[in-house]
């Protein structure tokens, strides 16, 4: 699952147990597409530091931090971002 809004992925979401198929990627090109075709410059998002890794592979990179909120309180989330080529 992937959600997008404006130049931001707000959700992306693999099952544990379809890990390392190749889904993360292909959902991951696919919200990146998104944003391109929608005229934005950059992909932002917030990671947990545990989905860093594969940030950093799909070439987006950590800019920030913040605290996460409500039933995640006191949880890091990295903010991340990835600027687009312009045609």
């Amino acid at each position: 699952m992937v959600s997008v809004s404006g130049d931001t992925v707000t959700k992306l979401y693999v099952r544990p147990s379809l890990s390392g198929l190749g889904i993360g990627r292909e959902l991951y090109e696919a919200a990146e597409s998104l944003i391109a075709a929608g005229g934005h410059t950059r992909v932002a998002l917030g990671a947990f530091s545990s989905a860093i890794p594969f940030y950093e592979r799909m070439g987006l990179r950590a800019v920030g931090q913040k605290e996460a909120a409500g039933a995640l309180a006191g949880v890091v989330i990295a903010l991340m971002e990835k600027s687009l080529a312009t045609a």
